[in-house]
């Protein structure tokens, strides 16, 4: 079904162009554009689009803009001593109101991009507007990075100036089937609006739930601007299933809920990219255990997530939402492209984001293929519970490691022992084999060291054999004891150092109770080595060390995981959800620091854009790695823009409120 639906949506784009693209010279355009770069004198020009509904989105760039301007973000917005701005130029913000109609936004894009200055364009939320202006954007050059357009064919047309900040319908489709199967739903029902967007994601989540063995019970399409669904409920009600997967637009989705509850569907329903709020205060009770995606929650972890919402709080007196979030994360990802490109010519700033390896900000990880789509994000998901949206924690982590299995089954080298690994009966061994299989999937390393932690009863003869089969080294790894656990260390990193890639530790969750100043003693060992240092949770490293490049944990030692367990029993099918939980104990997920990661030359690794889950604390950065930066830098500002897959590396990464969903 995805092909006919990609050429109707090609040809609506034609259609539309052929109406409504004025004769203008678009390739003079670009010329002149590419000479004004030259100058790299005046202002960076940004132009922000704010439609009137979703002002917030553009409130997100401005708070990014005043950090890359160097102002403090709280008003009155005065300069930081010290700090130095994009490329030694101000970022100036060119504001313009559209009405997210393809009709009356085409005159204003023209206007846009006859301005040579503009280098790139942040907004047109929805696909049916982004879609067709993409074309003009990418004729005359100039950056386009849409907020919340998901349909497949933005990024279908091998365009090199078009880039999702949010995933696509496949992705999207693909993330909700996994959930559903997560939460051991044999059999869904398919509700549809007849109009394209909702009908090719309800084909998209129908071909993804196939897939894992998911049964469609009955699909049935309907007419959004109807106000009765009775009949069609009724018909409905005479199948078996576990869930509604329901696609429509705003409005139609809470009259459908309202219909379905009525005549006694108590099933949960499984909901887009739907206005939350919208939804939750049309929809009233019947809106209870409806799921939907979402690409940001004000109360989510991390501590790049707690600057932003202090700093948006202290601006606008309320928390951000995903609006604020997308714009804010656009305007630094842009900034840290231009930075790695050197240069405000956009031909550049497009090669430097499709080759940077990885860029994190509020919403996530973000990388880019060939075609402007996005890598490593992913949807988060929440549920109506108690008239009020709540976050259903872990509950992304299944599809993330899913793709992470099929990208090692098409390179011809599948992972070890993956379904005997994640159950939560699993054997030790099983869930070593598969952290020590991913983490050599992401380093890449030839030669390994092995530190490892021993206690005073421990015996080398006892504990060493198990970890040399796992590890395949065949020089004893290097001991430490907690008794003289400084010295040790310090021999060991040494010794590793100068025979190793990477460097593995273990066992170090059995010294027993380190104090603080022991802790920083580590850390300050550890970010003195050149190298990549990881650990696995199942080897007995319980403690995520201080000064580590990698740590991989599993989902059932986290401290949401009993939380998510008992969500689980509340949506799962009654005879679904023992096994249902069972199926996220030992889920991979990855803890990384980036920054380390790709100074030390790992890039665009697909297990880490995969599974990445959350970013190590922060830490001063390390003495010799900050010289290494310095090296890369030089090297980006010498080389061709073909080199920027590798420069791109030295680029540092910069920098519960009401829900609020993309626009299609």
């Amino acid at each position: 079904m995805k092909a006919p639906l990609v050429m109707l949506a090609c040809a609506a784009v034609g259609s539309f162009l052929w109406m409504h693209w004025p004769g203008t010279d678009y390739a003079a355009l670009a010329t002149a554009r590419d000479q004004r770069a030259l100058d790299r004198r005046g202002d960076i020009v940004i132009a922000a689009l704010m439609d009137s509904s979703q002002t917030d989105y553009v409130n997100g760039i401005r708070l990014a803009a005043h950090e890359i301007n160097c102002e403090d973000p709280a008003p009155p917005h005065q300069t930081v001593p010290g700090c130095k701005t994009l490329l030694d130029r101000r970022v100036t913000l060119r504001i313009e109101q559209v009405q997210d109609n393809p009709k009356t936004d085409t005159s204003l894009v023209n206007q846009i991009v006859g301005d040579d200055r503009v280098v790139a364009v942040l907004g047109h939320r929805s696909s049916a507007v982004a879609l067709p202006v993409s074309m003009i954007y990418e004729s005359a050059r100039v950056i386009f990075m849409s907020p919340f357009a998901t349909r497949k064919a933005l990024t279908g047309h091998d365009f090199q100036y078009v880039f999702r900040m949010a995933p696509s319908s496949p992705a999207m489709a693909d993330q909700l089937a996994s959930l559903a199967a997560t939460l051991g739903y044999g059999r869904v029902a398919i509700l549809h609006a007849n109009i394209g967007y909702d009908r090719e994601l309800a084909f998209l989540f129908e071909d993804a739930a196939h897939e894992r063995g998911i049964r469609i019970s009955s699909r049935r399409s309907f007419n959004a601007a109807s106000e009765d669904y009775r009949g069609l409920i009724s018909e409905l009600r005479a199948q078996t299933f576990d869930a509604v997967f329901l696609s429509a637009t705003t409005g139609a989705d809470a009259r459908m809920a309202r219909q379905l509850r009525e005549l006694g569907v108590t099933a949960p329903i499984i909901g887009t990219d739907i206005d939350p709020e919208g939804f939750r205060k049309a929809a009233g009770p019947a809106g209870e255990s409806t799921i939907l995606p979402s690409l940001y929650r004000a109360d989510q972890s991390g501590w790049r997530n707690a600057k932003f919402v202090q700093s948006f709080q202290a601006n606008h007196g309320r928390p951000p939402d995903a609006n604020a979030a997308q714009g804010y994360d656009s305007m630094l990802l842009l900034a840290s492209a231009i930075r790695t490109a050197n240069t405000t010519r956009t031909s550049a700033i497009t090669s430097a984001l499709h080759f940077m390896p990885f860029w994190i900000g509020v919403t996530g990880l973000h990388g880019y293929d060939l075609h402007g789509d996005l890598l490593g994000k992913h949807y988060r998901f929440q549920w109506l519970h108690d008239d009020t949206w709540q976050a259903l924690p872990e509950l992304q982590r299944r599809v993330q490691f899913e793709r992470t299995e099929q990208d090692a089954v098409r390179s011809g080298a599948p992972l070890a022992s993956p379904s005997a690994a994640l159950r939560d009966d699993s054997p030790a061994e099983q869930v070593q084999q598969l952290q020590f299989d991913l983490a050599r999937r992401i380093l890449q390393w030839d030669r390994l060291g092995v530190i490892v932690a021993l206690d005073a009863g421990d015996s080398p003869v006892k504990v060493l054999p198990p970890l040399t089969k796992l590890t395949g080294i065949s020089p004893e790894p290097c001991v430490v004891r907690a008794a003289t656990l400084d010295a040790d260390l310090t021999r060991c990193l040494r010794q590793l150092s100068t025979q190793s890639d990477a460097i593995m530790l273990a066992r170090f969750g059995h010294l027993g109770p380190i104090d603080s100043q022991a802790l920083q003693a580590i850390q300050d060992r550890l970010r003195r080595v050149d190298l990549p240092v990881l650990a696995l949770s199942s080897l007995n490293d319980n403690l995520m060390t201080p000064g580590l490049s990698l740590y991989i944990d599993v989902e059932s030692k986290q401290a949401d995981f009993p939380r998510a367990q008992q969500i689980v029993a509340q949506l799962a099918p009654r005879q679904a959800a023992k096994a249902a939980g069972k199926r996220m104990a030992n889920l991979p997920l990855v803890t990384a620091d980036l920054q380390t990661l790709q100074a030390l030359g790992v890039q665009k690794s697909t297990v880490l854009l995969n599974l990445y889950a959350q970013e190590m604390p922060l830490a001063p950065p390390r003495e010799n790695l900050a010289r290494r930066d310095e090296r890369a830098r030089a090297a980006t500002a010498a080389s061709s823009v073909g080199g920027l897959a590798s420069a791109s590396a030295s680029a540092p990464a910069l920098p519960a409120s009401p829900p609020t969903a993309p626009a299609r």
